[in-house]
């Protein structure tokens, strides 16, 4: 199973920031803006409270790892987070696992980004969209890879174009790896609801993965 949990990170009221190791915390103050800084150690330290959670430990106990791209990890559990304006998703369970959220902001030049990143078969797709639900499309998208690539761990060497994906109105789901529709069968892959003006996806590495998804409040980690 796997554990996907939304967190709003503005209405979040618990101070996370005792829980951080040294690194984080000096991470976190060289955040400029102050909601950036506070979303960093809301999520981290919620993150952490997770993931002690799952392994029987303190928060504070927790001592991540960084693979080659830069991923944290800890063994006994797989894990990954994702935050964008205020909503972090932070995805908990085996195997590996990748979770993106975005914020579906109007202004971003999207067939042009789609063009550059996307498969053709997903620019088709988006070119039949009304321009209504041009958003809903490319984000959809967006988020589907961003959720593959961080599961695959590879970082910015994976491309997105390498991955496939089924483009609104179809349902989510992977067509192919590297053009072969046969590796797509290895993963799960499902959509987030997180709210008006956002796109979630999480993916795992496990045929007819069983996802959950949770509202966080710190009590429910206990």
């Amino acid at each position: 199973m796997i554990e996907v949990w939304r967190v709003d990170v503005r209405h979040v009221v618990d101070d996370f920031t005792g829980l951080l190791s040294p690194d984080e915390a000096e991470r976190a103050g060289r955040f400029r803006f102050e909601p950036d800084r506070r979303s960093f150690v809301t999520t981290r330290g919620i993150l952490r409270t997770l993931v002690g959670a799952w392994l029987g430990v303190a928060p504070e106990a927790v001592a991540f790892g960084y693979g080659s791209a830069g991923k944290p990890e800890v063994e006994g559990v797989s894990f990954n987070a994702s935050h964008a304006g205020g909503v972090a998703l932070i995805a908990l369970g085996s195997g590996r696992i990748g979770v993106d959220v975005e914020s579906m902001r109007p202004d971003v030049e999207m067939r042009s980004l789609a063009r550059r990143f996307f498969t053709r078969s997903e620019n088709q797709a988006l070119d039949r969209l009304p321009d209504e639900e041009l958003a809903l499309g490319f984000y959809g998208c967006w988020t589907c890879k961003e959720a593959f690539v961080k599961a695959v761990g590879e970082g910015l060497s994976f491309e997105l174009d390498r991955v496939e994906v089924a483009v609104h109105p179809a349902p989510p789901g992977i067509v192919s790896v590297d053009g072969d529709e046969g590796a797509a069968a290895a993963w799960t892959l499902q959509a987030v609801e997180v709210g008006p003006g956002y796109a979630a996806a999480v993916v795992v590495d496990s045929p007819g993965a069983e996802v959950v998804v949770r509202d966080w409040p710190a009590s429910a980690a206990a």
